[in-house]
């Protein structure tokens, strides 16, 4: 999206805060280097929603990919050229397990 973006993910063992923390720093380091200007500004924050079941993923993936038709920046997810959909072979597969 050209003012947010959606990652389905592990917190991992750092946890969350931390994933974010890297994954701002980083990308505002590698986007300026790229663009040649410091033009990524992160919001303060995010918002996190714990999966829980199979049916939550499976309605989360859907979000996610539907999010470009719903704000009509596509009327179909493929000509979305920044969607995952493109890219399957970059996307570790999710496993998730329920306690």
């Amino acid at each position: 999206m050209p003012d947010h973006m959606h990652i389905l993910m592990s917190s991992g063992e750092k946890g969350l805060s931390s994933f974010m923390h890297s994954f701002k720093k980083n990308s505002s380091r590698d986007l300026a280097n790229l663009l040649g200007s410091n033009v990524c500004r992160w919001q303060k924050g995010y918002h996190d929603e714990e999966i829980s079941d199979s049916e939550q993923r499976h309605n989360a993936l859907l979000y996610v990919q539907n999010n470009p038709i719903r704000h009509e920046f596509v009327e179909e997810i493929d000509k979305w050229r920044w969607s995952s959909v493109h890219f399957p072979h970059l996307i570790d597969p999710m496993e998730i397990w329920f306690d």
